[in-house]
C-alpha cells in the first residue's frame, strides 16, 4: 500500500470534437471515456483495490457508442461500457498469517450495462500477492 500523500489517484476522461459541416451544420462528437490512474488504486484505507480500464459513458438517445452498436442495441440505448472493472479484496480477509500468498478479485470484462442490458464476462479470480518465490506482483507492497 502506498502511504505517500503526494501520490494521488485520478480518472482521465472526456474528449470532445466540435466540427462544422456544410451539409450537417455545426455539431459535436463527445467521447466520454476514461481510465483510472494508477491502474490499481486503494479505496480510502480499506485495503480494497479498484481498477477501471476504459470506461465509456453513452448518454445520447440518438446514437450509440460503438460497443452498443456492435451488440445490436437500438440508438436510444443509454449506459456504460468498460473494458475491465475489478475490485481486489484485501488478503488479510482470508488469512491470519503475516505473509499472504493470494487473494481474490471480483472482475468484469467487456461490460455493457444500461437500459435493458447487462452483458460481459464476470469473474472471481485468484490473485497471487507474494511469497518470496519467483516474479509475483505485489499490489499491496511498498511502492
Amino acid at each position: 500500500m502506498d502511504t505517500d500523500e503526494n501520490h494521488k489517484t485520478y480518472f482521465d476522461f472526456a474528449k470532445a470534437i466540435f466540427y462544422a459541416d456544410t451539409a450537417a451544420g455545426i455539431d459535436y462528437n463527445i467521447d466520454i471515456a476514461g481510465t483510472l490512474f494508477p491502474t490499481h488504486s486503494e479505496i480510502g484505507s480499506t485495503g480494497l483495490l479498484v481498477q477501471i480500464d476504459r470506461l465509456r459513458l453513452d448518454i445520447s438517445k440518438t446514437k450509440n457508442i460503438p460497443e452498443a452498436d456492435a451488440l445490436g442495441y437500438p440508438p436510444d440505448f443509454i449506459g456504460v461500457y468498460a473494458d475491465a472493472l475489478s475490485v481486489i479484496l484485501p488478503p488479510k480477509w482470508f488469512s491470519g498469517q503475516s505473509t499472504y500468498q493470494s487473494t481474490l478479485k471480483l472482475a468484469g470484462y467487456n461490460l455493457l450495462v444500461g437500459s435493458g442490458a447487462i452483458t460481459g464476462t464476470f469473474a472471481l479470480e485468484a490473485v497471487p500477492i507474494s511469497g518470496g518465490q519467483g516474479d509475483v506482483t505485489s499490489f499491496f507492497g511498498n511502492h
